[in-house]
């Protein structure tokens, strides 16, 4: 497995697994997140992608949408923390605060989440999809 020095996550093609509910968090486990590899600015500069297992848990979470149909492609979605917006999640990632999620999934479902902190790792694997070298 190459790595480079900087990788991010990218909601839009990556696919969920299924989102659970443990006691008062929320867990998206990925089965082919979408990730951005490069030794500059991960989805700027050249690099690569990458499909690998990730898990994201919300802590103290509330959110609305049906969680047996958030399954799947999705087709867009944005993390934010205190005012930062993010398109790009970097990995890993851990923060707290004030954490909102919108996710919308390919089949139509929409999952807003609101926590008072976010992990975003890597839990396996993962394959080489495509090189955005020059």
């Amino acid at each position: 497995m190459h790595r480079f020095e900087n990788a991010a996550l990218e909601f839009h093609d990556s696919e969920v697994r299924e989102v659970q509910k443990a006691g008062a968090d929320l867990l998206l486990t990925f089965s082919a997140a979408y990730v951005h590899r490069s030794n500059g600015r991960p989805g700027v500069d050249a690099g690569a992608g990458y499909l690998a297992e990730l898990l994201i848990t919300f802590r103290d979470a509330e959110w609305s949408g049906d969680l047996g149909s958030c399954q799947g492609k999705l087709s867009d979605g944005e993390l934010c923390v205190g005012s930062e917006r993010l398109s790009l999640v970097p990995l890993p990632y851990v923060a707290s605060g004030s954490v909102s999620a919108e996710l919308q999934f390919a089949n139509g479902v929409a999952l807003s989440i609101r926590a008072s902190s976010v992990t975003c790792l890597p839990t396996g694997g993962e394959r080489f999809v495509e090189s955005y070298a020059c």
